[in-house]
């Protein structure tokens, strides 16, 4: 299995953490890395996780705390395609 990252998801990742930093440094640090050890997680049995609702394009979804990592599995590709708070209207984001 591969792991890709859409632009979109690391753009979500850097404005989460920059705006946890804003007030706790260390602890957006931490976060940042307990998403990338999440996305591992992901990769390892992809099909672990429930497809979501939200798109009918087959994504998949991981929750880790406040936040929603949300993935497609392609083939032998495990694609991150999203993470957001889960407070957030997820309908108008993930397509």
């Amino acid at each position: 299995m591969r792991l890709e990252i859409s632009p979109l998801a690391v753009l979500d990742v850097r404005r989460i953490a920059k705006n946890i930093a804003k007030d706790k440094p260390l602890a957006a640090m931490r976060w940042v890395d307990m998403i990338e050890s999440e996305f591992l997680v992901i990769l390892n049995s992809p099909l672990a996780f429930p497809l979501t609702h939200l798109s009918p394009s087959g994504f998949r979804k991981r929750n880790v705390g406040q936040y929603i990592i949300f993935f497609r599995a392609l083939g032998d590709v495990v694609r991150i395609e999203r993470v957001m708070h889960g407070m957030r209207d997820l309908p108008a984001h993930v397509k």
